[in-house]
């Protein structure tokens, strides 16, 4: 039996897209030997955008075709080179550019046994974001296929214990900021709830009081430095997305330069030029790790190991496997000891983490039609709803606890306002 690919395209308010999209894609298809039929889902505008809803109705659509696979397909992406023949496994396919390493939305690949195998998507993702997130979660729920996994494994050995809710570490700021100077340390981050009462959440990792310096690591599952200059200028750097737990963090201060780079697992991840020189945090006599000055935010995880180096001098060293004292003992001679409130020592047992898991994939090449950032912008999300997404699934569908894997095709509920047919090209207009 020859394949029939069915491409679903969510889609509403981008009439502009759809109208280069529609023509393209079918010029580029009528040159490949596939079959084809292209379902478009447009959705009225009674509630919030559903791409999940909207892709489910299309495949529903699809298999009343005869389509066997289908690929999801963004109405803003033009093919140059994709490879859209069938597969047996589910293939990711927007894969020029792609934002982290197991990124599963923009254009995805799946036999239609599959799809129906994991009940397809959730509906229950309104407005922007975390349903292509869902959807590989439901994958590895249901033991379909992946090109890899990398499942971080229990550590046995002890380390000091940071349990997100009021522990954090003083130590003593031996640093001058008119010189070169560094600071490096290893961190495992744990299991961390974000908070339905913010619209992000941020857990300090290190502070320094003044104009603060601060790096924490965020719920857009970034590591972000915030430093002020001696003008009182504000400068930041955010990482990429970071999703395991273990990782080395480094921040390097050049005098001269007047420039402050910062390294995430050896990687540059960004440079702060200043304006004038770093300001003057001596001023601080610590520096907090695990919490921010108010204390109240916290690092929830593990410290591995943390130096502080001046024009590499080293000042400060610490790697703790006993807590002698209740104090992180300095290992450099210079006595620069930390106190330490409300940790303990523990083996590390790291989350679950399905970011872990990695899509098969085609190399693609692809043109992306001008639109809208609707995601992560100068650090929030851009929409409230994709904060309700985001706890919906970090708090509630990663830990097992509201899963809901029955949601879905079976439980699909929708209206069909019109239908237009044109041979190979169908288009839907619902209400959901």
């Amino acid at each position: 039996m020859k394949n029939k690919l069915g491409i679903i395209v969510p889609y509403r308010d981008r009439y502009k897209h759809l109208r280069k999209f529609i023509p393209y894609i079918q010029s580029y298809l009528d040159g490949k030997d596939i079959e084809y039929t292209i379902v478009v889902v447009e959705q009225d505008n009674a509630s919030a955008f559903n791409r999940g809803t909207l892709c489910n109705i299309g495949f529903k659509q699809a298999i009343q075709e005869g389509c066997n696979y289908v690929v999801f397909h963004d109405v803003d992406m033009l093919p140059v080179d994709v490879d859209y023949s069938y597969s047996n496994v589910p293939v990711h396919l927007a894969t020029y550019d792609i934002p982290f390493p197991s990124y599963f939305g923009g254009i995805t690949l799946f036999p239609v046994d599959i799809f129906e195998k994991i009940n397809g998507f959730s509906n229950l993702y309104w407005g922007w974001g975390f349903e292509d997130d869902d959807l590989r979660y439901r994958c590895v729920r249901n033991n379909v296929s992946f090109a890899s996994f990398n499942t971080e494994k229990t550590l046995d050995q002890e380390y000091v214990t940071f349990n997100g809710q009021s522990s954090y570490a003083e130590i003593p700021n031996p640093i001058n900021f008119n010189r070169d100077f560094s600071i490096s340390l290893g961190i495992n981050l744990g299991e961390t709830l974000y908070s339905p009462d913010k619209d992000s959440d941020i857990f300090p990792i290190l502070t320094i009081k003044g104009y603060d310096l601060k790096l924490s690591y965020s719920s857009f599952n970034r590591f972000y430095l915030q430093v002020f200059d001696k003008d009182t200028k504000y400068y930041d750097v955010f990482s990429n997305i970071i999703t395991k737990s273990n990782n080395i963090i480094k921040l390097e201060y050049k005098r001269v330069l007047n420039r402050l780079s910062v390294y995430i697992n050896e990687v540059l991840v960004g440079i702060i030029s200043l304006n004038t020189q770093l300001y003057n945090y001596s001023e601080g006599n610590h520096i907090l790790f695990g919490t921010d000055i108010e204390k109240k935010n916290f690092f929830k995880g593990t410290l591995n190991s943390l130096e502080i180096r001046q024009s590499n001098i080293l000042l400060v060293s610490y790697a703790p496997s006993t807590l002698p004292e209740y104090r992180l003992e300095d290992l450099s001679g210079n006595n620069n000891h930390a106190q330490v409130y409300n940790v303990y020592m523990s083996p590390f047992c790291p989350p679950k983490n399905y970011y872990s898991y990695i899509p098969h994939r085609r190399s693609s090449i692809l043109k992306y039609l001008p639109h809208r950032n609707n995601g992560f912008c100068l650090g929030v999300w851009k929409n409230k709803t994709t904060r309700w997404n985001q706890l919906r699934y970090n708090n509630e569908v990663q830990r097992g606890d509201h899963d809901n894997l029955e949601d879905g095709l079976s439980n699909l509920k929708f209206t069909l306002y019109g239908k237009i047919q044109d041979q190979n090209y169908i288009h839907l207009n619902v209400g959901i």
